[in-house]
Formats: C-alpha cells, sequence, structure tokens
C-alpha cells in the first residue's frame, strides 16, 4: 500500500505543478516532445504546432546559429541543470520573457529528456525594464548616491562623483558628513535630519556641500528613503543638481544692485551667467549703460543751465548798478524788492543750486 500511497502523491504533485506552470519536453538533441496548456497558452501556439520541431523556433535566429546556444544544449545533454530569465519569441514574432528551469531527467544514470518548467513573467519585466529605464535616465542627467539609513555612502555614481570631485573608492563607507561643514556635522540639526531619514521622511531643499579640497558646491537636492515591504528603511538615494553656477550668479546680480542702490554705475557683470540668468546678466548691464546715458544727458543739461542762470545773474546785477535810486523803472523794480522783502540777485538762489545738484549727479555717474 506505500508504494501505491507514494505513487499517487507524486501524480497529485505532478497536477499541481501542470495547473500553475509553462511545462515542455525536449529531447536531447533540443526537439520538441510534448507540452501543457499553459505552455500553449503562454507562446501562442496549438500542441500540433509544435511537437517534432527543434527549440530553436522560440528564439532569435542569430542566437540560435551562436556558439553559446549550442554549447547550451550541450550541457543539457550531458545532465546539467540551467535556469535563468530567458527571452522567447512566441507566434508571429511575439517577444515573451520567462523564468525558467531546464531539468535533465535520468533514466538509471543517464539523462534522456529534458523537462522545462518556465513562468511567463512578460508583464513584470516590462515593468522592471520601464523602471530601469527611468532610473537610468534619472542617473544620466543627475548626481545619484546611495547611503545607509545612518549614513554611511554604499556607492555613487560618475556624475555625482564629478561634482564633488572624487573617486568612488575615496567615498564608499564613509559618512554622509564629510561632505558637511564640520560645525554641522557636529550639531543637533544634523542628527536630526539622519534620524528623520531613517525613520521613512523625506527631504528636500538646496543645500551647501563641501567637494574635495574644500571646494564649495550647491546642489538642489532630494533625499529619499527606500522602504522593505514591513517599512523599513533598506537605504536612503539622493538625487542632486549641481546649482553653483545658479547660486554665485543671484549674488552677482545682489551685488550689482547693492553698488546701483549707492549710486555706483560704472561696474557691469561682466563674467558669462549660466542658462536662462545669462539673459538677465544681459539686460542689467544694458540698463546701467541706458543709466549711465541718462544721466550723462541730465549733467550736460544741468550745466548748461548753470551757465544760463549765472549769466542772468550778472546781467541783473548790471542792471541794478546802471539805474539811480527812485528813478524810471528801476524805481518800481526796486520797490518790488522793497516790497518782497529781496534783493533782485537773491531771486536766482535756484540757480546757484545747480552746482550742487550737478555734484550730486557726477556722484551717481
Amino acid at each position: 500500500m506505500a508504494p501505491k500511497r507514494s505513487v499517487s502523491k507524486t501524480i497529485a504533485i505532478l497536477d499541481a505543478i501542470n495547473r500553475s506552470q509553462a511545462i515542455i519536453e525536449f529531447d536531447l538533441n533540443g526537439n520538441i516532445l510534448t507540452a501543457n496548456e499553459n505552455f500553449c497558452q503562454a507562446i501562442g501556439y496549438e500542441l500540433h504546432e509544435i511537437v517534432g520541431r527543434h527549440h530553436r523556433m522560440f528564439v532569435q535566429p542569430e542566437e540560435a546559429a551562436s556558439a553559446a546556444y549550442r554549447e547550451f544544449w550541450a550541457r543539457l545533454a550531458r545532465g546539467d541543470y540551467e535556469s535563468q530569465q530567458y527571452k522567447r519569441i512566441g507566434k508571429g514574432g511575439r517577444e515573451i520573457w520567462i523564468e525558467a528551469s531546464y531539468n535533465p531527467v535520468f533514466r538509471g544514470r543517464k539523462p534522456y529528456k529534458v523537462v522545462k518548467f518556465a513562468t511567463d513573467i512578460t508583464a513584470t519585466k516590462a515593468k522592471s525594464c520601464d523602471d530601469q529605464g527611468k532610473i537610468d535616465a534619472l542617473s544620466r542627467a543627475q548626481a545619484v548616491i546611495e547611503f545607509t539609513p545612518s549614513g554611511e555612502i554604499l556607492t555613487a555614481n560618475e556624475n555625482f562623483l564629478a561634482t564633488m570631485g572624487y573617486e568612488l573608492r575615496e567615498t564608499v563607507g564613509r559618512h554622509h558628513s564629510m561632505f558637511c561643514e564640520p560645525g554641522y556635522a557636529h550639531s543637533p540639526d544634523y542628527a536630526t535630519f539622519w534620524q528623520n531619514l531613517a525613520s521613512g521622511r523625506f527631504v528636500t531643499d538646496q543645500f551647501m556641500r563641501l567637494g574635495k579640497g574644500g571646494r564649495t558646491v550647491f546642489i538642489q537636492a532630494s533625499y529619499n528613503p527606500i522602504l522593505d515591504d514591513a517599512g523599513r528603511v533598506l537605504k536612503v538615494v539622493k538625487f542632486a543638481i549641481d546649482v553653483s553656477a545658479r547660486v554665485l550668479a543671484v549674488k552677482e546680480i545682489g551685488a550689482g544692485l547693492g553698488r546701483l542702490a549707492e549710486c555706483n554705475i560704472r561696474m557691469t557683470l561682466d563674467e558669462p551667467f549660466v542658462g536662462e540668468l545669462e539673459g538677465l546678466r544681459r539686460d542689467f548691464n544694458t540698463s546701467i549703460g541706458m543709466f549711465q546715458e541718462t544721466l550723462s544727458a541730465v549733467l550736460s543739461q544741468t550745466r548748461a543751465l548753470n551757465s544760463d542762470s549765472h549769466e542772468m545773474k550778472d546781467a541783473a546785477e548790471h542792471l541794478s548798478d546802471r539805474t539811480p535810486a527812485g528813478s524810471g523803472a528801476g524805481a518800481g523794480y526796486g520797490d518790488r524788492a522793497h516790497v518782497d522783502g529781496k534783493h533782485p540777485a537773491d531771486t536766482f538762489t535756484g540757480a546757484e543750486r545747480a552746482p550742487v545738484r550737478a555734484r550730486l549727479i557726477r556722484r551717481c555717474a
């Protein structure tokens, strides 16, 4: 009874596998002997379309003609086991990805056929490729570095290393604090920063960091905790963009505006800026040039007004000296001056202030 129960148990197990797995059988040369319904559905063929044909019908022609493919079947014929993810070609040229094992079946000590158990992972593979493509795109465009939850460096991409000026071997295993000023690295704020990341909190901001040799680097960065299925933080991945040139450009513009507020319009921004800020630099310099031209024109007009005012004052004083007191038109003039309480020459005090205005304009110029 025991052998019968053992056989029944084995049959039950095989039935269970047959219901859940795609299964196909080959002879040792790779010719198809049979396949179950799951395999036929996955690949898109009817059983009668594949029996007697070679396994190469499921691979690309260049792979089928390769030495690696011949060696693959030679290993199976020797009784070696093979297992990994494979790309296969279904009916109509459709690409299929499977997770499969090729299992030589022995009669005594000699293999006589190969049974393949497979799972269709096409959808999972497509998502994985899509996700990897996004990660690769980010890695090409941004500086990326990975840390343990406590801040030790695991790895970094070329963009990050180029930004900070290090080789990978100089960073792996060291702590993130190597990129920070000592005062900040030993502060409570820095400890809290890593505690927040270790608890799964996302952090994004603009940061000042130190590159190799103490060089100041400004980055726009996000620190992203990566969680496992249980919600535990496995690692922290940081994506960053070097914004040092932009930060320095903004500082230059601020300094230029400060000089302008102090009436210094002789200083222009001569070093080119990055990206969209270059247009702002040109506009700033153009505005300074126009301001200089306007002030020069006002200064010229003020000088002319000052000269005319002095001539009018001299003429008035000369006329006053020639007119007898209390007679003719001069009397009327003198009377009005007396009534107003002012000497005629005093009516030009506004003109006399023109040199003061000119000195102020020259200060700005």
